[in-house]
């Protein structure tokens, strides 16, 4: 990682090293507070002794009858240790070791029987909680109206008729208390990967603390017994009228079941109702009757097709078939025979003849009135088989009602007959168990836990462990320590260093300038202590930081250097007049021109009248040689803001001012303007891009690492050339804790050596 990368990411070993370095009496307190603390608070803990029994949770093996459902053993499982482990730390076993042990009468469970002795510590501070309680009790009166002083008395008063009660409620309250404290001690642990339980108490007496665990053993291992003997008992009990209310629901239900059937008539033959029969037969009559007519329809349809279409009703097929058709049909054959014969024989006319003609037309007529009797019997015959179809139907449907209404009574019948059943097998369960509970024996009962280990009088103390105390709070204080060394440290939004301030910009940095406090006191400003001490680190760093500007581009060193800032009171313009001192003493020809026409502070620093300035040029109120004046001490020429104008980007924007800083170029060796900050106003974004170069100013811890990177966004993205930046007001004593490069200005110069 390189020394850029170290410095942005603030996570080198060195960089750690030297926050620590300068936190250590932070740090060095904190550790000590903290251990000193944990000395007296390990020493003010009361020694606490632990003693501790363990039990096994198994069923018991001896039994009778399997009465497993009245009086259940315990399963031998993780749950089952579980919830064990609950009952055994439970606040009724615990009462009933309060009461066994008479643990009310022990000042270690009754508060109101210890002794009364006041601490050094309650001692000093008891007249100051006194003076806060009187102080709060004055201001809450005041803010109720002295109310709450009348409330108060009210509670206080109440509090006393309360206090008014009976022995036995005043030995009550002492026994719930005392069971408080006692499960204050008592810790339950149930084994992971086997059945045993732990029981263990902590005490500051080694005695009680095994008194204790001992007791409460053995009340849970009799707890268990008393409770599967009322558990069979209450069983017993349960039973006998559970049995007997299950004998009259098994009659009330056979009762009403017998009720029921009389009142449906539900009536069976070989399995099955008599509707179900009727239904089934009538079912195959109508199947029978379909058939009937469907066929007579066939015959009769087909008799008035042949009819409609003009056939001989003789050639039907029921005519053919019919015995008399056919009979009459052989007369005709014979009596034609005999026409035939006679015809032979006799003339036409004879009576013979004439007779045999007139049966032959008779016997014809019959045959047509009985075809046609044939036709009306087929009708008749297709109207039959429908109205029989129909009557079937309604029958039918008349039976299925009565089976639907019988269906709906057989469902009411089976819940019955079901509910009948159900009762009875309960009661028949119930009275089994009834007996093998009336002939349990209760002497067999075993416990399904037994004591494996009784705990035995602890010899020393488990708490506290003041070592570990003391060694992990003295631990602790140093992590914090370092902890909020560093927080405090990533807190700080400066830059502090060189470096920090090249990785977090990404750009070069061209030199720091040093506090002068010594000139300060003797009221000195920076161009002076610059011109009159250039041997100081002050005038190092100034000179430095000229030289770094003229490097800037070897081939053609910037003649127009602007200097701003992000935000006021970077230092600026101390810094751009310092840099003109530096530069006349070295015999360039250099002018400062204060372009913060808003707040000029040029004229300020050398002590001289703001009359005319740039605003009076650039506005042609004036010419050049009127605006540029020079300080006779040190022979700095300058040029002040001027008259205030409404509009300073307009005027400084102007193709005027552009002119101006040519003409000035050609004269002057060096021309430096003091520019307004970035961040304040707008007037130096139209100024970046008449100059050669612009150097940046950042204050020394005081400036806001975003408010650098905003206005070097600004000044980049409005055309400037940023030659660098310039750390400024660097207190190198503390700079040198920071970056031990950056301390070669304190170790060379010894902190302001005078020339």
């Amino acid at each position: 990682m390189s020394r850029e990368e170290e410095a942005q990411s603030g996570l080198s070993i060195p960089h750690v090293l030297n926050i620590l370095k300068r936190r250590k009496y932070l740090i060095l307190g904190i550790v000590l507070a903290g251990a000193a603390w944990a000395t007296v608070y390990s020493n003010s803990l009361t020694p606490l002794y632990s003693a501790e029994t363990n039990l096994v949770v198994e069923p018991s093996r001896q039994r009778v009858l399997n009465v497993e459902s009245v009086v259940s053993s315990l399963r031998p499982d993780y749950y089952t240790n579980e919830t064990e482990a609950a009952v055994l730390g439970s606040r009724e076993i615990a009462r009933k070791v309060v009461v066994k042990l008479n643990l009310i009468e022990s000042p270690l469970f009754n508060p109101s029987l210890r002794p009364k002795n006041k601490s050094l510590i309650s001692v000093i501070t008891s007249p100051f909680k006194t003076a806060a309680s009187a102080a709060v009790t004055w201001a809450q009166d005041l803010a109720t109206g002295g109310r709450h002083s009348a409330e108060k008395l009210a509670k206080r008063t109440e509090a006393l008729a309360k206090a008014q009660k009976t022995p036995e409620q005043l030995r009550d309250e002492a026994v719930e208390e005392a069971t408080d404290l006692f499960l204050y001690g008592l810790k339950v642990l149930p084994a992971q990967r086997s059945r045993v339980i732990t029981a263990r108490f902590s005490s500051p007496d080694p005695a009680m603390a095994m008194l204790a665990s001992n007791t409460i053993a053995d009340i849970y291992v009799l707890e268990q017994l008393e409770s599967k003997g009322r558990a069979t008992s209450r069983a017993s009990e349960w039973l006998n009228q559970r049995a007997q209310e299950l004998r009259n629901r098994v009659i009330a239900s056979e009762r009403r079941l017998e009720e029921f059937r009389r009142k449906s008539g539900i009536v069976e033959v070989g399995g099955a109702s008599v509707y179900a029969r009727q239904r089934a037969e009538l079912d195959s009559q109508l199947v029978a009757a379909r058939g009937k007519r469907a066929e007579a329809e066939a015959r009769f349809s087909q008799v008035q097709r042949l009819l409609s279409q003009g056939a001989n009703a003789e050639s039907i097929a029921a005519v053919l078939d019919s015995p008399l058709i056919q009979k009459l049909r052989e007369q005709e054959s014979l009596i034609m025979r005999k026409i035939s014969e006679l015809k032979t024989q006799l003339r036409e006319g004879h009576p013979r003849m004439v007779l045999a003609e007139n049966e032959i037309k008779d016997l014809r007529g019959k045959i047509e009135s009985e075809v046609k009797k044939i036709v009306t019997n087929l009708k008749s015959e297709t109207e039959i088989a429908v109205v029989r179809e129909k009557n079937l139907n309604d029958e039918i449907s008349r039976i299925q009602v009565k089976l639907d209404e019988q269906h709906e009574a057989e469902v009411s019948l089976r819940a019955i007959e079901s509910e009948v059943k159900a009762n009875k097998q309960l009661y028949e369960t119930i009275l089994a168990r009834l007996k093998e509970t009336g002939v349990q024996d209760q002497s067999l009962q075993e416990a399904d836990a037994r004591i494996i280990s009784r705990a035995v009088e602890p010899a020393s103390p488990y708490y506290p462990r003041k070592n570990f105390i003391i060694v992990s709070a003295t631990l602790i204080s140093l992590v914090l320590g370092v902890g909020l060394a560093v927080l405090l440290e990533f807190f700080d939004k400066g830059f502090r260093s060189i470096y920090q301030l090249e990785a977090y910009t990404g750009l070069p940095t061209l030199g720091i300038v040093p506090l002068v406090p010594g000139a300060k006191a003797r009221h000195k400003k920076a161009h002076e202590v610059a011109a009159d001490q250039p041997g100081s680190a002050f005038g190092e760093a100034i000179r430095t930081l000229r030289t770094s500007l003229m490097l800037a581009n070897v081939d053609h060193p910037p003649k127009t250097v602007l200097v701003t800032s992000a935000v006021p009171g970077e230092g600026k313009t101390s810094t751009a007049l310092a840099l003109a001192a530096m530069a006349s003493r070295s015999g360039q020809k250099c002018v400062v021109i204060d372009c913060d026409i808003r707040h000029p502070s040029v004229h300020t620093n050398l002590s001289c009248a703001n009359e005319r300035g740039l605003s009076d040029y650039l506005a042609g109120r004036c010419q050049l040689s009127d605006v540029i004046e020079v300080e006779p001490r040190y022979g700095i020429r300058y040029i002040t803001a001027g008259s205030y104008v409404p509009n300073p980007p307009d005027l400084l924007g102007a193709p005027k001012m552009r002119e101006l800083l040519r003409r000035l170029s050609d004269v002057f060796d060096l021309v430096i303007l003091d520019a307004p900050p970035l961040l304040a106003v707008s007037d130096t974004l139209v100024l970046v891009r008449y100059v050669d170069r612009t150097a940046f100013v950042v204050r020394w811890v005081k400036t806001a690492r975003q408010n650098v990177l905003l206005a070097l966004r600004q000044a980049v993205e409005a055309g400037a050339s940023v030659a660098g930046l310039i750390l400024t007001q660097v207190d190198l004593r503390k700079q040198s804790q920071y970056d031990s490069t950056d301390a070669g200005y304190y170790q060379y110069h010894n902190y302001y050596t005078n020339d």
